[in-house]
C-alpha cells in the first residue's frame, strides 16, 4: 500500500495560447470539489435523506510572489489591476501523473475555466510577498490527455462500439459542431494519442467493416476535426 505524493498531480495555467507550469513558488495549490447537498425526511421516516445535487469546485492557493514564474505573475495582475470578468479567468489544467502514461509523456488530466479570485498580497518588513486566492471553476471540466512534455492537452471523448459478422460501427458519444466532422483510423495495434492541432492526413471520412482483421486486435481511434482538418478531440476503442 502506498500514498500518492502532491508533486504526482501536475498543474498548468493557461492563458491565450500560453500554457504556464505551477510549480516553484507554489506553497499550496488544492482542491475543494463543495459537494452541495440536498436534504430532504419523509413522512414515514425519522431521519433525514440527503443526496448530492451538483459541486461548486475552487482550487485554493498560496504562492511566493516570483515575477519570472509567469503563472504567479498572471494570478498577481488579476488582482493588483482589478480585472473583472473573462479579463480574471483562465485555462487550467489538472494532471494526474500517478495514473498509467497513455503514450510518452502523456496523462490523464482535466481541463477547467476557472476565474481567479485574488484574496491578497502579504509581506511584513523584510519578509517577502505572498500572493494568495483562489480558482473557482466554472461550468464541466473537460477529460482528456496532456502531454507534459509539448504542454498540449486534447479533449477525449467515448467511443461506442458494435460489431455485427465483418460489419461495425463506431458512434463517438458527443455531437460535431457546425463546421466540425468525424473522422477514423483503424489498426491491428495501438494508435498513437493525436496532438491537439494537428493536421488529420491519416484519418479517413468512412470506416469498412472489412478493415476489421480476423484473429487480431482491431484498435479504431476517432477525431473530431475542425474546417482545417485539424483534430480538436479524440476517442478510441478495441475489437477484441
Amino acid at each position: 500500500m502506498s500514498t500518492i505524493l502532491r508533486n504526482k498531480i501536475a498543474d498548468y495555467l493557461g492563458k491565450g495560447t500560453e500554457i504556464m507550469f505551477m510549480g516553484a513558488g507554489f506553497n499550496s495549490l488544492n482542491e475543494e470539489p463543495n459537494a452541495q447537498t440536498s436534504s430532504k425526511t419523509y413522512i414515514n421516516e425519522v431521519n433525514s435523506t440527503t443526496r448530492i445535487t451538483n459541486y461548486q469546485p475552487v482550487f485554493p492557493y498560496d504562492s511566493d510572489f516570483m515575477k519570472d514564474e509567469k503563472a504567479i505573475y498572471e494570478l498577481y495582475l488579476t488582482g493588483r489591476n482589478r480585472k473583472t470578468g473573462v479579463d480574471a479567468e483562465f485555462d487550467y489544467y489538472r494532471v494526474d501523473l500517478f495514473e498509467s502514461q497513455r503514450g510518452a509523456n502523456l496523462y490523464p488530466a482535466r481541463k477547467m475555466r476557472v476565474s481567479n479570485e485574488v484574496s491578497s498580497f502579504e509581506g511584513e518588513g523584510g519578509a517577502e510577498i505572498t500572493v494568495s486566492g483562489n480558482l473557482n471553476q466554472i461550468g464541466n471540466h473537460v477529460d482528456g490527455v496532456f502531454n507534459v512534455s509539448t504542454k498540449n492537452f486534447i479533449e477525449e471523448f467515448k467511443v461506442a462500439i458494435v460489431v455485427s459478422g465483418q460489419n461495425f460501427t463506431a458512434t463517438p458519444n458527443i455531437g460535431a459542431p457546425t463546421g466540425h466532422s468525424f473522422k477514423y483510423k483503424v489498426d491491428t495495434k495501438a494508435i498513437p494519442i493525436p496532438a491537439s492541432g494537428a493536421e488529420a492526413a491519416a484519418f479517413t471520412q468512412t470506416l469498412s467493416g472489412a478493415e476489421i482483421s480476423k484473429g487480431a486486435n482491431t484498435h479504431i481511434t476517432v477525431v473530431l476535426v475542425d474546417g482545417s482538418n485539424k483534430i480538436v478531440a479524440f476517442g478510441e476503442a478495441k475489437i477484441e
